[in-house]
């Protein structure tokens, strides 16, 4: 059994999940590039074991790759092999012989409020660009999500946007605020001559690429000034998430509105800031909004007066009660 007799139906099987057609392509060449960086891995794939899944773990570490990028080339492999065995391609549950690569998540940097302010403003009057960047951080979309939005799924006079099959398969609504209507408006106004066309159109008749806008991204960014490792295009819809929770929304209501299947994927985006944490703490810490005095002589004095004055406030509303 080789890998290009099954390769087909696996690829079916993959595509069946929902996944998209750049994820089903990934996972692919990710079980490939296991089986051409094994040079004596035998070809048939029910030879291969235990032996084989720790020398191209080593190998994948040669390459100076970080844990993330290693865990996903793992998780591929690990997939696959499953696969093979539940569909009785192999004999035994290999899958299970691969380690584990943990990833130790690291936070990924965000936008502060006034950063992607001063972003928006640096795009400045570039309507299609100022559009799309509008778009991303006030609806929290990836960024495939809105470059493959069409005219037909965005309701401006309601401010909301339909997006189809998105990550996990479904469709869901997502709102948008009054600055992304705007320069949506004027958008279309320069551009649009049917429903069907897509809002952000390529050269080649689709729309544009990830790449493109990814590029269109950095030339911002560094015009900005804003100089923090590690921020790119995601990292608006990471900025999104965090802003809407440090204001107050419900990690219920964010999760939906990001299409996350899980809300534990939704925290991790997170990124309380110093500000917000001292912001929470002063708001809900019993402590805090307490009123503490140290017991001193002083004191004392006073707490006898007030004794003394209750005393005798006591002794007169009963002496009044008698009458």
């Amino acid at each position: 059994m080789t890998f290009s007799e099954c390769r087909t139906d696996y690829e079916h099987y993959l595509a069946g999940k929902g996944l998209k057609k750049r994820t089903v392509r990934r996972k692919l060449n990710h079980v490939l590039y296991f089986l051409s960086s094994l040079s004596d891995s035998p070809s048939d794939l029910r030879e291969i074991g235990e032996k084989n899944f720790n020398r191209y773990i080593s190998f994948l570490k040669e390459k100076e790759l970080t844990e993330g990028t290693i865990a996903q080339y793992v998780s591929s492999v690990r997939q696959f092999f499953t696969w093979l065995y539940k569909n009785d391609l192999i004999l035994s549950p290999v899958a299970e012989l691969i380690p584990e690569v943990k990833s130790t998540s690291r936070e990924k940097p965000i936008f502060s409020t006034c950063e992607m302010e001063y972003f928006l403003d640096t795009v400045g009057s570039h309507l299609r660009d100022r559009t799309f960047f509008e778009l991303l951080y006030s609806s929290g979309l990836r960024c495939s999500e809105a470059l493959s939005l069409k005219w037909k799924h965005v309701f401006i006079d309601s401010r909301k946007l339909k997006v189809e099959q998105g990550k996990g398969g479904y469709d869901r609504y997502v709102p948008f605020c009054s600055s992304a209507a705007f320069f949506l408006s004027k958008w279309k106004q320069r551009t649009t001559s049917s429903q069907n066309d897509y809002i952000f159109p390529g050269l080649s008749g689709g729309h544009l690429t990830y790449h493109c806008m990814s590029l269109r991204f950095r030339k911002y960014l560094f015009e900005s000034g804003i100089r923090k490792p590690g921020l790119s295009i995601h990292s608006i819809r990471h900025s999104t998430a965090t802003h809407l929770l440090e204001a107050g929304a419900d990690v219920r209501y964010v999760s939906e509105l990001l299409g996350h299947n899980s809300m534990e994927t939704t925290v991790r985006y997170t990124h309380p800031t110093e500000e917000s944490q001292r912001r929470a703490y002063r708001m809900y810490h019993p402590r805090e909004n307490g009123y503490y005095r140290e017991i001193d002589r002083e004191y004392r004095k006073q707490l006898k007066a007030l004794r003394e004055k209750f005393h005798d406030r006591a002794e007169h509303v009963a002496r009044y009660v008698k009458k």
